[in-house]
């Protein structure tokens, strides 16, 4: 009962919007050269948004450094910030996986935990920095994949990811930003002479991706940009930094509201397809709301409805929301029967007001049934309910509504290795799953087919790094993901 009365009384503070935040930026030079904070706080500006900010950037730092440095452990703890900036030292994240689980990741998990013990309502946001323009030549011997900029960059994505997710923080994925701006004009020089450190257009590409991550606007049409930028290449830019993130929410685990859904005439079926979330609310703007994550529902009045998805972060300090509209007609008939089969012209005018008034007028004998366990089926006795298995289907999935899977459970998780899955599928339905990591990349497929019943599988992920893996099993109408973290 709390946790309802929590996201009903938080509900209201959304109306308002935030266009101020506070941030610390921990990190180093590759923060303070140009001085990318107030790059941040001056694009915030032109739009009308404010940028409070103080950091801890002495030269050199990483992770370890910080996670015990008494200046950056106060700056933390002086007041509540909205996001705290992690940037680590420009080669440890490029290391070997090995290397970079040991030396980086146990560190990065204790500034995590000392931002959330300050207050839970901070969100940890990741620099992901930049490949060097040459490699990573000081270590390339000892690790060749890092020999290349492309390669360092790819281990700098991998590893900046791998803790975002692990350690639910969202990250600004700069070094994606630069890596498209090379692509698509290299002859913007984004590195200063040592071809590692920012440029000045290297800091402003940075600044406007930590603008969108930060705010979640676009800084596309940013009246600021450095003098020594010209306007073409600021608007590049800022186009550049602000469709990396935006694009690509979820890629970057950057809290956001996100669904999907069907719509069967009354009926809807929602998918949350949110990122970095504890917990969702849906509201269908009939005075009827639900906690589960991915609904059905179905409308008993015509009208338009407003459907809106509230997803809850950080133990309910952070809210998001995204609404559409649903428009439900019992009056206008908008179904034909034609040549002894139901077909919906998609102009209103047809005959019949629903599939099921259709279906019970049309003169096609009926061959087809739809059985509450199987599905449609054609008895082969012409004594069916429906025309033909289309029309069947359709209503088989606006009347038995029950397709979710049930009692999904994945334990231990997290795992050193093994995790047991189970659920239960109360109908017949095509149903799949994968497993797959924060880049993409298949681990396991699992093709069940058309499948009822129980399901038990022991999933080894023993071969494979620490980090988080995602779990997905796809239906016919929905797509569940769960995350698997292995330690």
């Amino acid at each position: 009962m709390k946790k309802c009365l929590l996201f009903l009384l938080l509900i209201p503070l959304l109306s308002f919007g935030q266009l101020k935040k506070e941030v610390l930026f921990i990190g180093n030079s590759y923060t303070y050269v140009n001085n990318l904070p107030n790059l941040v706080k001056e694009i915030a500006l032109s739009f009308g948004d404010t940028l409070v900010h103080d950091s801890s950037t002495p030269g050199g730092a990483n992770f370890n450094g910080h996670s015990s440095s008494a200046q950056t452990l106060a700056k933390i703890n002086q007041q509540q910030w909205d996001y705290v900036v992690l940037q680590a030292q420009s080669q440890e994240p490029s290391f070997s996986p090995a290397q970079v689980a040991n030396n980086t990741y146990p560190y990065a998990e204790i500034l995590v935990d000392s931002i959330h013990e300050n207050s839970n309502c901070t969100e940890p946001l990741f620099f992901m920095t930049w490949g060097r323009k040459y490699g990573d030549q000081q270590n390339c011997q000892n690790y060749p994949p890092i020999c290349t900029y492309q390669g360092m960059q790819q281990r700098l994505r991998e590893s900046y990811l791998e803790m975002a997710f692990v350690d639910s923080a969202s990250c600004a994925p700069v070094g994606m930003a630069w890596k498209k701006s090379i692509a698509i004009d290299s002859a913007i020089n984004l590195y200063s002479s040592d071809n590692s450190h920012p440029s000045i257009y290297g800091s402003y590409l940075a600044a406007c991706t930590f603008y969108a991550s930060i705010f979640k606007k676009s800084a596309l049409g940013s009246s600021y940009w450095p003098n020594t930028i010209d306007s073409a290449t600021a608007y590049s830019l800022q186009q550049i930094g602000s469709s990396t993130v935006l694009d690509s929410l979820a890629v970057w685990n950057i809290f956001n509201a996100d669904f999907s859904f069907q719509q069967y005439n009354d009926s809807i079926i929602c998918t949350n397809l949110s990122s970095n979330y504890d917990n969702v609310l849906w509201d269908f703007g009939d005075g009827i709301t639900s906690f589960n994550e991915n609904p059905t529902h179905i409308y008993t009045n015509s009208g338009t409805y407003i459907l809106t998805l509230f997803s809850f972060s950080n133990q309910g300090c952070l809210v998001d929301s995204q609404s559409v509209n649903i428009t439900v007609n019992f009056g206008i008939p908008s179904w034909d029967c034609v040549n002894g089969a139901c077909t919906d012209p998609n102009t209103g005018n047809g005959t019949f007001t629903s599939l099921s008034d259709c279906l019970n007028n049309c003169l096609s004998s009926p061959t087809w049934t739809c059985d509450l366990m199987t599905g449609c089926y054609d008895p082969g006795n012409g004594a069916g309910t429906y025309a033909d298995s289309t029309f069947c289907q359709a209503s088989c999935v606006t009347s038995i509504k029950v397709i979710e899977l049930n009692n999904i459970s994945i334990y231990p998780n997290p795992s050193t290795g093994v995790f047991n899955l189970s659920f239960t599928s109360e109908v017949y339905q095509n149903l799949g799953l994968r497993i797959f990591n924060a880049i993409g990349e298949e681990l396991l497929l699992d093709d069940l087919g058309r499948f009822t019943g129980n399901y038990n599988k022991k999933i080894n992920l023993r071969k494979h790094f620490k980090g988080i893996y995602f779990l997905e099993i796809k239906s016919e109408s929905i797509i569940i993901n769960k995350k698997l973290i292995l330690r």
